[in-house]
């Protein structure tokens, strides 16, 4: 039974290679790489569009947007 389920399994999951060529199924659960940790250019990134979403939602003012802006480069030095 045990061999069963794993083989069952093993011809439900893409292998690695395939990846590239998988098609997504609507409600399908797909999992992405996480961040690197000790990449600050990605971090920053991430932290920079969400803060010009901000500005464009109208949460912040240009002058905080500046500020904010300053502390993500200096808490996220290349």
């Amino acid at each position: 039974m045990d061999e069963r389920f794993k083989t069952s399994q093993q011809q439900n999951l893409p292998s690695p290679t395939n990846l590239v060529n998988h098609k997504v199924i609507p409600g399908e659960i797909v999992l992405d790489s996480p961040v690197d940790s000790h990449d600050n250019r990605a971090k920053r990134r991430l932290e920079l569009e969400r803060l010009k979403q901000d500005l464009a939602d109208g949460f912040l003012t240009e002058e905080e947007f500046e500020g904010e802006r300053q502390k993500i480069f200096k808490k996220y030095p290349l």
